[in-house]
């Protein structure tokens, strides 16, 4: 399957003003991880930590067409705001301020982490059983791939039953990381 397949498959709907992803960065991070990503299903402790600039982080609407699922948290490398497109440019992406660099993602890869944004939280399931669904996407792929920058993602989970920290970021097929 081609990139443009996909995107076909993705976007059946070609009426651009209906598939284009909505953002809002007007959420602090207890506020996204409280309100959106878990809501009232699971009791959270208040160890909510966000690393990186406001600018990162926010939520999304209106992405049923592009990313598969209709709204949630949206975290990027970059201004949040270059998240809709269209990508039409080499050089859209934002340089963030204050270079964050995350110890869990530097294990994953071999180049230095620029520009990481990063939200840890701790929580408390109420069920045997807990889910998340997410997209990886990046503004950067076609012009960086296997560069001196590559994006990388991480979704780190630990605690009773996990030996050290895990991360279930996975390619599904292979099991590479994200």
């Amino acid at each position: 399957m081609t990139i443009s397949d996909l995107d076909a498959k993705l976007k059946p709907n070609n009426n651009l003003a209906e598939a284009v992803i909505q953002v809002n960065n007007n959420l602090n991070a207890e506020d996204l991880i409280k309100g959106v990503l878990i809501g009232n299903e699971c009791t959270l402790d208040m160890n909510i930590q966000k690393h990186g600039e406001d600018i990162q982080f926010g939520t999304f609407s209106n992405g049923l067409a592009s990313v598969g699922f209709d709204s949630g948290v949206i975290i990027s490398t970059g201004h949040i705001n270059n998240a809709p497109g269209p990508n039409n440019s080499g050089g859209k992406g934002t340089n963030v301020p204050g270079d964050y660099q995350d110890n869990d993602l530097a294990q994953i890869v071999t180049e230095d982490t620029h520009d990481a944004a990063v939200i840890e939280f701790d929580f408390t399931p109420v069920t045997d059983q807990i889910s998340f669904e997410y997209v990886f996407a990046s503004e950067e792929y076609c012009e960086f791939v296997n560069d001196d920058y590559n994006d990388v993602f991480g979704f780190f989970i630990s605690g009773p039953g996990i030996n050290g920290t895990l991360n279930i970021a996975r390619i599904p097929g292979s099991g590479e990381v994200v």
